[in-house]
């Protein structure tokens, strides 16, 4: 089962200020949206603090040069939340993914990533643990596109 709690917010293209979401549109969305009581959860992770800043020095593990692919893009040229999602997996050690699953998420968007943008992804196990990382996704020129923090769980046997 998996829990999404999401916050949605309209920007305007030309002041890059946020604006109200218009009725109309929110009437359309709602047939879509359900209000369900959460489903009980780790706490201590979800409430552990802020998503920490990483250094490429301090980083366990870094993936440069990743790139949108076109079909990884929306109709506005921006890469697709999943997307993020996926460039963070990827930067979790390959060791970690043959070897757990993931058990949650929690994820930060900071700014747009278009068809044009170089990523670096950077990972760093959390307090030296090899089931909780903090992730960043980076521009080339440093700009912060995304925050993360993953944890896993070994995989039940199938």
């Amino acid at each position: 089962l998996m829990r999404v709690d999401s916050d949605f917010l309209m920007i305007n293209e030309k002041t890059r200020r946020l604006s109200r979401i218009p009725e109309e549109i929110k009437a359309r969305g709602e047939p879509y949206v359900r209000n369900l009581d959460p489903l009980p959860i780790d706490n201590k992770f979800e409430n552990s603090g802020k998503l920490q800043k990483i250094y490429e020095d301090k980083a366990d593990h870094v993936q440069n040069g990743i790139k949108p692919l076109w079909f990884d893009l929306d109709p506005n040229q921006h890469a697709h939340n999943v997307k993020y999602i996926s460039w963070i997996l990827e930067g979790t050690p390959e060791s970690v993914r043959e070897k757990c699953e993931l058990e949650a998420i929690i994820l930060e968007y900071r700014r747009e990533c278009g068809r044009e943008d170089v990523l670096k992804s950077l990972s760093v196990a959390s307090n030296g643990t090899p089931q909780e990382f903090h992730h960043l996704l980076l521009l080339e020129n440093g700009t912060e596109v995304a925050r993360a923090r993953t944890l896993w769980r070994s995989q039940s046997i199938k």
